[in-house]
């Protein structure tokens, strides 16, 4: 294999461009729904409604503090057990990576936007 063969390269467009577009796809609604989400949040904290702003104090605070990818992973993870212990006689409910990013993703843009 020549150091200069970028046929690997071209071989693998069509999923490098299925990514991209996935990429985009997830900043484009991480984005909206954080801007959404964030001035609520911003709304909420302004008005000085004393439990909901304390409420939204503490999610920013708690959600700037931690990774992200630290949420992925509860997403992932621990909210399948939890909503199939509350919801579904205690078998994990299936949410799946792409909802899990699209959640997770907007969940952290509105605490950093708030």
């Amino acid at each position: 294999m020549n150091a200069r063969d970028f046929s690997v390269v071209v071989d693998a467009l069509p999923f490098l461009w299925k990514g991209l577009q996935f990429s985009l796809l997830l900043t484009a609604v991480a984005f909206v729904a954080g801007l959404v989400l964030g001035t609520g949040l911003v709304l909420v904290q302004h008005l000085q409604v004393p439990v909901p702003a304390q409420l939204a104090k503490g999610y920013v605070a708690v959600i700037r503090s931690i990774p992200l990818i630290m949420v992925l992973f509860w997403f992932f993870f621990l909210v399948p057990l939890i909503a199939g212990w509350m919801f579904n006689n205690g078998r994990p409910m299936p949410v799946g990576g792409v909802l899990t990013a699209f959640l997770t993703f907007s969940l952290f843009a509105a605490a950093y936007y708030s």
